[in-house]
């Protein structure tokens, strides 16, 4: 087998279409790998039983399909199974555990995980608050593109969770979170460039940026930009949609 992680993505995936029948069928050739020891297997059928796709959901199958995969050093299902003992499905609640399995998931570099214990150690849940040690991981999963983390980098550098204030660092989270397609990160930009923090002030830009808000459903990008075209001519308000137009054009992540 040269690629066993493909191999069973493509296994996984046919359990989640084909009907019925066949979808047992592939569900016990699955569970046979499982039971043989292949972690991405064990992985696989816990992602089943967590989801309901192709079996009927069960937490506790779940919890005990991760933890075996997790157990072989499996990233992924060290998230998961972190998840399940952050929320206390198939499990008591533990955020200690919960915390441990996702710390093991980040050092190998797992994006998801990092960017949760980001979250973690910023809200103090299940660990000790510690806004720097936050920093670290959003960093290390902001790297990897993930949104959510670029996102929280921006929050914190904007002075909104009692870090290290630097506007213009705000503003380079926030802008490549909002050209992943981070909604909140689009409709922060446009507000920075209103108000020229950590960016010269451009209210062409500041309006093109809400325009991609207001297109991704962000409610309160309209009335942003009611309040910036104020201090804009026809001309310019033409030429910040134009300049939407092409940038989603560009870059298709800008809208969702």
């Amino acid at each position: 087998m040269n690629n066993p992680s493909t191999y069973y993505a493509a296994l996984l995936a046919l359990v989640l279409v084909l009907p019925s029948l066949a979808q047992d069928k592939d569900f016990k050739s699955l569970k046979v790998l499982a039971q043989k020891g292949e972690a991405e297997a064990q992985f696989a059928l816990g992602l089943m039983y967590d989801t309901g796709q192709g079996v009927e959901a069960d937490d506790k199958e779940a919890i005990g399909w991760y933890s075996k995969a997790a157990e072989q050093n499996l990233p992924q299902a060290q998230h998961h199974l972190g998840l399940m003992y952050a929320y206390g499905e198939g499990t008591q609640k533990n955020l200690k555990e919960a915390v441990n399995w996702l710390r093991k998931a980040a050092e190998q570099n797992h994006a998801q995980s990092q960017n949760t214990l980001g979250d973690m150690f910023l809200s103090g849940r299940g660990v000790e608050k510690n806004v720097e040690e936050a920093i670290k991981w959003f960093r290390r999963a902001a790297g990897q593109d993930n949104p959510h983390a670029q996102f929280s980098l921006g929050e914190i550098y904007s002075g909104d969770e009692n870090g290290p204030k630097d506007d213009k660092e705000a503003f380079k989270w926030y802008r490549r979170a909002a050209e992943e397609g981070y909604v909140g990160a689009q409709a922060k930009l446009g507000l920075m460039y209103h108000t020229g923090r950590g960016v010269a002030q451009d209210n062409v830009q500041a309006y093109t940026w809400d325009q991609i808000a207001a297109i991704n459903g962000y409610a309160a990008a309209k009335r942003n930009q009611n309040l910036i075209s104020r201090g804009m001519t026809p001309e310019q308000r033409t030429q910040a949609e134009t300049l939407a137009r092409e940038m989603i054009q560009k870059n298709p992540k800008l809208a969702r």
